[in-house]
């Protein structure tokens, strides 16, 4: 092995200290960015490797995906969930972390830069200047511009004909910019003419009253995510019309816009918004005209009822003679295509306004998604021994395809999932008895069976019986045992056994097949947390579930059924009992006025979803709490 001091093997005669050794030392600042990458990923191996946080990152995944999930790609929502949880939501984990790295032992250039990440930067702005590895950011909801140091992987395109806007989560750098900050992995970028989006942000955040931007995206984070999603969704529905193989009279309407306004000056947002409005109008209306130039008319003429014309402005009659229409033909098209406009936006208004902060979901039924999974399932299983490649894209070409059963027990399964959509009780019934004739096995079919079933020995024991046939079919050799869908029959068995008795009275029981499903299932899909809390403490177990609150990141103090869980739990201790009241009260008032009526319990329900402080989550509370009030 050479040493520092012996002759440098290069033959300069000189220390081998102060040749070569020279050269194969990484700089400073190398140096520096490899330790300020170490202690960011020690965070995160922090943050994963604990049970309650992966627990708190999975119920918030469920609550974002409730708003996100048809409108953004899974691993987008998890990384937008998983950059609000540590930087954000749990802004105290971060600092604690920073503390604790700042007491050790790490570079003083390393500590100036750990000070300032304390005050992580959510960051929605627009890009005004590009370098060649960052681009300088004004941020929106401020008066500041930051420069953004991006990674060598990571790039951001100047593009003249589009505004470009970054939202996420940044980290400051002062190391060589004054105003420099860190890119981290979830920062999204949005090139787009249209800024429609921002000025949302805008107007909501003028309507929040929060005094800094962070404030305002700590309260309003998902949001500025369902803001922009449907942004993108209202975006990519009419974009796609340009995409399309277009029907002939269509392609002549898009052709004569075209060839009418080319000579106006008129901006290309202005011309690509008649074409679009024009398509949709078609597409959704399908309306009866001879001459294309009636719709192009009526386009260009929406387009200015909506102001996109550049202050240029056209008479009825300079419209008709552009188009060669007369006035009457293509005005009584005017008002139709303008509304179909309008409730483009307004379907994005409403969900924007009328959505709670999240909502979630609960009940014995499947969820939606469940049937269009299995029947996945059994397309790819049909496909043989394929690469991954070459079984994606089977899939792809066979995902909208009708689902056809190919045997009894397929069609055993199909007709449980038919059973468990429909809404007519009547229809729920036969579909029922269909799926049960097909298959006896079916635990599906079976549930459904014992619905109609009034005795409760016979009752209790097919619910016995459907929980001993899902066992030959449940698969454990999986990482996750909910995502495997074949599993959930199984599971929905366990769970729908533990409502019948704890709906009997015989909590005790209950509590057991509850701990069975948390025990099979810890992330838990199917909302059994509150449940087993609520069974243990009306069998007398007040121990097991305070434990269960204590050791279960699903519950948290802003959480309206665990306070008034916790509250029940503590009502030996009336000063800790009468705060965790308070609270409880704040969170949901309602449940107040079900304790004073003394309301009956209602029976649990097939599927329900419920905002928090809602009249439906009151109703959930007070089916936990009731048998003990």
């Amino acid at each position: 092995m050479l040493g520092r001091n012996d002759p440098c093997l290069c033959g300069s005669g000189k220390k081998y200290k102060k040749c070569c050794a020279l050269k194969n030392e990484p700089s400073t600042e190398k140096l520096a960015e490899e330790e300020l990458e170490r202690i960011i990923a020690g965070y995160y191996d922090q943050i994963v490797s604990d049970r309650k946080n992966i627990s708190a990152l999975e119920y918030r995944e469920r609550q974002w995906a409730m708003r996100l999930s048809e409108m953004i790609e899974a691993d987008d929502l998890q990384q937008a969930v998983f950059d609000y949880y540590v930087f954000v939501e749990r802004l105290d984990l971060w600092n604690r972390y920073i503390l604790k790295v700042l007491n050790g032992a790490v570079r003083s250039s390393t500590q100036k830069v750990l000070q300032g990440w304390r005050e992580p930067i959510v960051l929605l702005g627009k890009v005004t200047q590009y370098g060649k590895a960052y681009v300088d950011v004004a941020e929106t909801l401020g008066d500041k511009t930051y420069r953004l140091l991006l990674p060598t992987d990571f790039e951001i395109k100047e593009n003249e004909s589009v505004d470009t806007y970054v939202f996420g989560i940044v980290l400051p750098d002062t190391r060589t910019y004054d105003n420099g900050a860190m890119v981290l992995n979830g920062l999204n970028v949005i090139s787009t003419k249209d800024d429609s989006f921002v000025k949302q942000v805008e107007k909501l955040a003028e309507e929040s009253g929060k005094s800094s931007s962070y404030a305002f995206f700590k309260a309003h984070m998902l949001d500025v995510h369902e803001m922009i999603a449907a942004w993108y969704k209202f975006k990519d529905e009419v974009d796609a019309n340009e995409k399309l193989d277009l029907p002939r009279q269509h392609q002549q309407v898009v052709d004569k816009i075209d060839e009418t306004v080319e000579d106006l000056g008129l901006s290309e947002d202005a011309i690509e918004f008649m074409k679009n409005a024009a398509l949709t109008y078609l597409y959704r209306e399908d309306p009866g005209f001879r001459k294309p130039g009636v719709i192009a008319a009526a386009a260009f003429k929406v387009a200015d009822e909506f102001d996109t014309l550049d202050e240029q402005f056209f008479s009825q009659a300079e419209i008709a003679a552009l188009f060669d229409v007369s006035v009457s033909s293509f005005m009584k098209h005017v008002d139709k295509m303008g509304d179909v406009i309008l409730n483009l936006l307004d379907e994005i208004d409403a969900q924007e306004q009328n959505s709670p902060e999240f909502s979630y979901s609960f009940g014995k039924d499947p969820r939606i998604t469940e049937k269009f999974n299995w029947e996945m399932l059994c397309k790819s299983s049909r496909l043989g021994d394929l690469s991954m490649e070459d079984l994606q894209v089977m899939m792809n070409e066979n995902m909208n395809e009708p689902f056809t059963p190919v045997n009894r027990q397929e069609e055993a399964q199909w007709l449980a999932y038919e059973a468990y959509d429909t809404e007519e009780e009547k229809e729920r019934i036969a579909l029922g008895k269909k799926a049960f004739s097909l298959d006896k096995e079916n635990v599906d079919a079976l549930l459904l069976k014992l619905e109609t079933v009034s005795s409760l020995e016979k009752v209790e024991a097919l619910y016995k019986q459907a929980i001993e046939l899902g066992t030959h079919s449940f698969d454990t050799d999986v990482d996750q045992v909910w995502r495997l869908v074949t599993n959930r029959p199984y599971l929905r068995a366990i769970f729908s056994y533990g409502i019948w008795l704890y709906e009997q009275n015989r909590f005790k029981e209950a509590a057991l097949q509850f701990e069975q499903l948390l025990e099979l299932n810890p992330f838990d899909e199917q909302g059994v947390r509150y449940l087993v809390v609520a069974a243990h403490l009306h069998a007398g177990n007040k121990k097991r579930a305070s434990a269960l609150i204590q050791s279960h990141e699903g519950f948290s103090e802003e959480d309206a059924p665990s306070l008034y869980l916790e509250w029940l739990i503590a009502r030996e201790n009336p000063v800790k009992a009468d705060a965790l009241l308070e609270a409880a009260m704040q969170a949901n008032p309602i449940v107040d006025r079900l304790m004073k009526e003394d309301g009956k319990m209602a029976p649990y329900p097939r599927q329900a979803s419920a905002a928090p402080g809602s009249s439906n989550e009151a109703l959930y509370i007070w089916y936990l709490i009731q048998p003990s009030v």
